[in-house]
């Protein structure tokens, strides 16, 4: 670097490859000095996971397109391998960079390596500044107001599941919500997953936290689940089913709840005036991360479930709504997000125990939740689905 030249900033991208709303961009681009895009493909030994077939293709045309981005804007995506902390001080050795920005990672692995990261580089006057990324809000700084983490959404009038209940998980994701229902409500959890990587982290999770006589995860596809549950719950997967399969879903959950079970369903919400335009142009999400996936509306939900004699007891809604610049909703999805609360039960009377917002209908039910707003995938482990 010739003297009198100002010192780039590193923008490190990792899980983050937005140009638009990308709060380490944009603290980059504030500072007035040039920016060397980096992306590293960390290796396995790192423990950031080892990346499926999918995700490698995903990954790869994700770079390729933020690359071509770049280009529009006279900017070019380095790509680098190899231990991050090392790659960044071999591009700070050649470019003279002085500071290295990003959005941070909110798994256990990607935190430590972070901080680890972080220290390093000030310890040789490097700045390090990391950023909220994708998440509205960071999670550490939610919390209650005794100042402890928000861990389960509840209301006075709901019920938490009695001790020894099994609840069956459709989608068991990284092991959060079992080790949830577990460890603080005493619940027998039964999970199910066809990610062969979440398996494998939650088993060691459970194992770690010494539950493994509580939790059981299988590998296995929910429509061929065939035993009794007190209570299903399912967090943000019914947006990956399909339209096609919804009926099949809401009829999966009728024949798996015992009389008298309920079941708490997170869902991602559309608004019905945008349902049609959302339907006939899929966008990225549909494309490339879940393929063939489909948001419903509220309604469509209450639908579903009155079809296969489930009763709706309750709609809670939480999350804010994300605004364009020029006043419209992000994809037109929905601003709130919306929880369905529905109950099984032998009898019509007997549903009304969960609250007095509906009365069920005879026979099993469920509970629906819908969010707009994005989340670590293990910071609020019973999220949505406490008030059984």
């Amino acid at each position: 670097m010739a003297a009198g030249e100002t010192k780039p900033v590193i923008l490190w991208f990792r899980k983050d490859l937005r140009l638009d709303d990308n709060q380490a961009l944009g603290a980059a681009h504030r500072s007035g000095r040039p920016i060397i895009p980096l992306y590293i493909r960390e290796p396995t030994a790192a423990g950031t996971g080892p990346l499926g077939a999918a995700q490698a293709w995903w990954l790869h045309h994700s770079l390729e397109a933020l690359n071509m981005s770049l280009r529009k804007r006279q900017g070019r995506l380095v790509l680098a391998s190899g231990e991050a902390l090392e790659v960044l001080r071999g591009v700070i050795r050649k470019s003279g960079a002085d500071a290295v920005y990003w959005n941070r990672r909110y798994d256990p692995s990607g935190m430590s390596i972070d901080v680890r990261i972080k220290a390093e580089l000030e310890k040789q006057g490097i700045e390090a500044r990391s950023f909220t990324g994708q998440l509205l809000h960071d999670p550490c700084r939610l919390v209650t107001g005794k100042g402890t983490p928000y861990r389960v959404y509840t209301g006075a009038h709901w019920r938490v599941p009695a001790n020894q209940d099994h609840v069956l998980e459709i989608g068991c994701g990284w092991g959060g919500f079992a080790e949830f229902a577990a460890g603080e409500l005493d619940c027998k959890v039964t999970g199910l997953t066809i990610s062969r990587e979440q398996l494998a982290y939650a088993e060691a999770r459970i194992e770690k936290a010494g539950l493994g006589d509580r939790v059981k995860f299988r590998f296995q596809d929910y429509r061929d689940e065939a035993g009794l549950y007190d209570r299903i719950v399912s967090i943000e997967m019914f947006e990956a089913v399909g339209e096609k399969y919804w009926p099949f879903y809401f009829s999966k959950l009728r024949q798996c709840l015992k009389p008298g079970g309920k079941a708490g369903l997170q869902i991602i919400t559309i608004r019905p005036e945008a349902f049609d335009q959302y339907r006939s142009n899929p966008d990225f999400i549909q494309k490339y991360v879940f393929p063939g996936g489909m948001l419903p509306t509220r309604n469509h939900l209450a639908d579903l479930a009155g079809r296969v004699d489930l009763s709706l007891v309750r709609d809670f809604s939480f999350g804010l709504p994300v605004r364009l610049p020029n006043g419209a909703s992000a994809s037109g999805r929905s601003g709130n997000a919306s929880a369905r609360w529905v109950s099984t039960s032998a009898s019509s009377a007997s549903g009304n125990s969960i609250c007095s917002i509906a009365k069920p209908v005879s026979g099993p039910a469920i509970s629906m939740c819908a969010r707009w707003c994005s989340r670590a995938a293990d910071h609020s482990a019973g999220c949505g689905v406490a008030g059984w």
